[in-house]
């Protein structure tokens, strides 16, 4: 597939590799961790008073022997890597300014040593020791009906990016590329249609999502089909890989919403460790393969049932194939490591680690249905209480 990369008045054709979901929706298979990993350890993060996690789990992440967690506080909950123990929080009350009220986006980019905590128009900076930087500026947009996103990303020194929010008419760009001084230096263009206003404050739909591996970070947007990385050396977005949907292709627009598409499915994460790239897909029936558990996004636990499609691309072979359960009702990769629970990348650490959580709770009641835990495994399980603070799996 052919795709133009601008960023301001430049262009570069190139050639991309494409996952096609109708076709690779025949191709479900079981994988081993094994073939991403050697070794796997656990982390219970140490409970107190402020580093308790809610219900609300919206990322977590091994930086540089630090784990950073956000939940629904609206700030950052720092844990050392290797013992657990709660070492403080970012963007907290007590840590000085630059507290916000909510929390609606986080970037943290470890090269640069800083962190960015957005809500609405307001975002402020951190190093990733917690100390308050200072606020952040975006650059000006006189139009009423257009904004620049609370989606705040680091791409390099003193150099940022952030999607839109459109309320009317056409959005042309998706990306504004700004320096310090919020001059824009390039843009990613969209002429897709504007969204109605039942999804328009969805940052994976309308804003865009990054994602980092290493000293690279990737762009997605719902209401495309393409990953783009950003090239430092351009100040450019290059398309990285494309989604063929065809009939499952996401709905959006308003008069398709009177008539949702039961087939839709909708990509909402993804994460590379440079060989492989891990997929999370929700959808309402593609899946053959349903299972229960949690809602992530509700103050008090309700089960209820989930449709994820997971599924793993290796750079390597140009092969895209969906996951299937290793454990009937645990969705991900089997664990071949330690016969502890399946496991599936929810982030990479700056070591290229593949990285997983579980609630201590639900930890335990999975940890129940697995058909031949190892004695190590086993020993872990019975250190773990029902009350204690999340449990980080960190694949090596």
């Amino acid at each position: 597939m052919l795709f133009y990369a601008c960023g301001g008045n430049r262009q570069k054709v190139q050639v991309i590799p494409t996952i096609d979901i109708e076709e690779a929706l025949k191709h479900f298979e079981k994988q081993p961790l094994s073939k991403y990993a050697k070794e796997i350890r656990y982390v219970t993060l140490e409970s107190t008073e402020n580093g308790y996690i809610t219900s609300k789990i919206r990322g977590v992440h091994h930086i540089d022997g630090l784990i950073y967690v956000r939940d629904s506080d609206p700030f950052l909950k720092v844990f050392d890597g290797h013992s657990g123990k709660h070492l403080f929080n970012v963007g907290s009350k007590g840590r000085g300014p630059g507290e916000l009220p909510y929390l609606a986006h986080y970037d943290i980019n470890a090269k640069e040593n800083l962190i960015i905590l957005s809500w609405a128009r307001l975002s402020n900076q951190f190093d990733l020791k917690g100390n308050f930087l200072g606020s952040h500026r975006k650059p000006t947009i006189n139009n009423d009906s257009l904004q620049l996103n609370y989606n705040v990303a680091t791409l390099g020194k003193n150099i940022f990016a952030t999607g839109f929010r459109t309320f009317t008419g056409s959005q042309h760009d998706a990306v504004w590329v700004y320096n310090s001084r919020q001059e824009v230096l390039g843009k990613l263009k969209s002429y897709y249609k504007p969204l109605n206003a039942k999804s328009g404050w969805s940052p994976a739909a309308q804003g865009g999502l990054w994602q980092r591996e290493g000293e690279d970070i990737y762009y997605y947007r719902g209401i495309s089909d393409t990953i783009y990385r950003y090239n430092r050396a351009d100040t450019l977005f290059n398309p990285f890989m494309a989604i063929k949907y065809g009939k499952h292709t996401p709905v959006f627009n308003s008069r398709e919403w009177e008539t949702p598409n039961d087939d839709e499915v909708l990509m909402v994460s993804f994460l590379t460790n440079g060989k492989s790239l891990f997929f999370l897909f929700v959808n309402k029936r593609a899946s053959p393969e349903e299972y229960e558990d949690y809602s992530p996004l509700t103050d008090v636990p309700v089960k209820r049932m989930f449709n994820t499609l997971f599924g793993v691309y290796e750079l390597a072979t140009d092969n895209f194939r969906f996951v299937l359960q290793s454990v009937k009702g645990i969705p991900g990769l089997g664990n071949d490591l330690d016969g502890g629970l399946p496991f599936f990348p929810k982030s990479i650490s700056t070591d290229n680690e593949l990285v997983d959580y579980h609630y201590a709770d639900r930890f335990l009641e999975l940890a129940a249905l697995l058909p031949a835990p190892s004695e190590q495994f086993k020993k872990f399980v019975s250190t773990i209480k029902e009350d204690d603070n999340l449990i980080v799996v960190i694949a090596k």
